[in-house]
């Protein structure tokens, strides 16, 4: 279980604090609703990259018969080391080719390597 979730500025979940319902989850799950400020997008600049590489690396040419059919393949797709890991290191997460070798270019252009 991650110790954070992540969450944008909706209503549902709640605005500069989490509504009752979500902070009661959250402590089930003994994580933390941290809730981004609105019209900042830069303040999830990792989740939105990470979205991103799920998009152009998992779903191109695949079809999804339901929710469950999605889950099992994202599983199986996460388990047998085709995703990589698109932390702060950029490195394959189970020692598999990278597939973002132009993401390591712009790091290093941008000091952030």
């Amino acid at each position: 279980m991650p110790r954070r979730l992540i969450w944008d500025n909706e209503s549902g979940i709640g605005r500069g604090k989490a509504t009752e319902p979500v902070a009661v989850f959250a402590g089930t799950l003994a994580t933390k609703v941290v809730l981004l400020p609105p019209r900042d997008p830069e303040s999830k600049g990792l989740v939105e990259r990470r979205n991103q590489f799920f998009k152009t690396s998992f779903m191109p040419g695949r079809h999804f018969e339901s929710p469950a059919d999605f889950n099992a393949q994202f599983t199986h797709w996460l388990t047998t080391g085709r995703a990589h890991d698109q932390g702060s290191s950029g490195g394959p997460a189970r020692g598999g080719p990278r597939s973002d070798a132009g993401l390591a270019t712009g790091r290093a252009a941008s000091g952030l390597a």
